[in-house]
């Protein structure tokens, strides 16, 4: 069931600490207290007891708690922030100032983003948007659909050349992703997900072009203060990974979905892999 924008929403982006989040949220999806049981893997009281006040979140409970929530991510980052004001131990980095004013800003953002999916079989030039490795940064680069940007703007942010950038224009244009009015080009989509009949190799291919650019450009970028090469082998219990991947994802979705409301000047690529 999906959250409605003026109703459901608003409850919970509206609700004064996190044990009141939870209840809206369960009231909007028609779920029980045995269903976040369920979706969190603790026994059928706990739930309760934490909207009751009974029993509170702590560094071992959050991490399931946030995972279960079926929410965009502008409403895992509004419940994150309601449990930092009171439990404060889970996010030391976080302080009660911060957090209000994170709140502030998240509940002024709008709950879903405009979306599209594109398929194979849709588009004839769906290859050539993945074979050409500049594509996606300049769609990246192009802003949001009410903004758009110039074609100087583009240059600037990406730093193609006129020719690369044309070429790649011409291929978004042609798949009806990017809209010229004037001089601005503007996407059509918010975020934009490619689909194709073998989605694991699609994945597989653009990791490993971006894994083969970031090594073309260590040589320089690793000395550059902008810049971040890190690789590093560590030991920890295997029952903690999917915790570790959880905070390694929410950081990187932080920037990208805060670059979405402040446009930046600038393209960055970044390659993150946790692997055995």
């Amino acid at each position: 069931m999906a959250l409605k924008e003026s109703t459901d929403y608003n409850n919970l982006k509206e609700s004064s600490n996190y044990r009141e989040f939870l209840k809206n949220y369960l009231e909007a999806r028609s779920l029980s207290l045995s269903d976040l049981a369920r979706a969190t893997g603790f026994g059928r009281g706990f739930p309760g007891d934490v909207i009751s006040g009974k029993r509170r979140l702590t560094a071992k409970s959050y991490p399931p708690f946030e995972k279960a929530l079926k929410l965009p991510l502008i409403g895992k980052r509004i419940f994150k922030n309601l449990v930092a004001l009171e439990e404060s131990d889970l996010f030391p980095e976080l302080s009660a100032a911060q957090a209000r004013q994170n709140l502030m800003e998240l509940r002024l953002r709008p709950w879903n983003r405009p979306h599209r999916r594109v398929f194979e079989k849709d588009h004839a030039s769906f290859q050539h948007l993945l074979q050409d490795s500049d594509v996606i940064g300049v769609y990246a680069a192009a802003g949001t659909p009410e903004s758009g940007a110039t074609g100087e703007q583009l240059r600037q942010r990406t730093r193609l050349s006129d020719k690369d950038l044309e070429s790649s224009l011409a291929k978004l244009e042609k798949a009806g992703l990017l809209k010229k009015n004037g001089d601005r080009y503007y996407p059509t989509d918010l975020h934009l997900f490619l689909q194709t009949s073998d989605q694991s190799r699609l994945l597989t291919g653009l990791f490993q072009k971006a894994a083969e650019r970031a090594h073309r450009r260590a040589p320089t970028g690793v000395t550059s203060p902008t810049e971040f090469y890190f690789t590093s082998q560590f030991c920890v219990h295997e029952k903690d990974l999917p915790a570790l991947k959880a905070a390694l994802r929410e950081t990187i979705l932080k920037f990208v979905d805060e670059s979405l409301v402040a446009e930046g000047d600038r393209v960055v690529k970044l390659l993150t892999a946790l692997h055995l």
